[in-house]
């Protein structure tokens, strides 16, 4: 079952501060509490596509590799916007350019919020 729409909504106006978020799911009462609001349930992984990362220890993908993993995933889900984007205010890049996700765990994305894609549509998408 998908999120409620107004859970997503409330994810994605507060995503600049989900690291901080995070953190605070470690305190007793509160913490359980907002675990469960905002991160049980989630399967996720951030992948960014052809872009150096700030930690030694990532490496940036090329597109190469997001290809093999569209073309290997049963799950394919393109949001309707860029969670990051929006919740920094970005000025270089398009809002409307919305992530690609893989896997299982997109089938409790809510269908407001995006849509399932094929393989061909994603490699699109990539390449946008």
């Amino acid at each position: 079952m998908s999120r409620p729409k107004w859970q997503a909504k409330l994810i994605n106006r507060f995503f600049g501060k989900i690291f901080f978020f995070a953190k605070i799911t470690r305190l007793p009462l509160v913490g359980t509490w907002l675990y469960r609001l905002l991160f049980d349930k989630d399967d996720i992984t951030f992948i960014p596509i052809n872009e150096s990362l700030r930690h030694q220890e990532h490496l940036a993908l090329p597109s190469d590799i997001i290809r093999h993993f569209i073309t290997r995933s049963p799950h394919i889900w393109i949001k309707d916007r860029c969670v990051c984007r929006t919740a920094e205010n970005c000025r270089n890049y398009p809002h409307a350019l919305g992530c690609i996700s893989l896997g299982p765990a997109v089938l409790n994305f809510n269908p407001d919020l995006g849509r399932s894609a094929t393989v061909e549509e994603a490699l699109d998408h990539v390449r946008r």
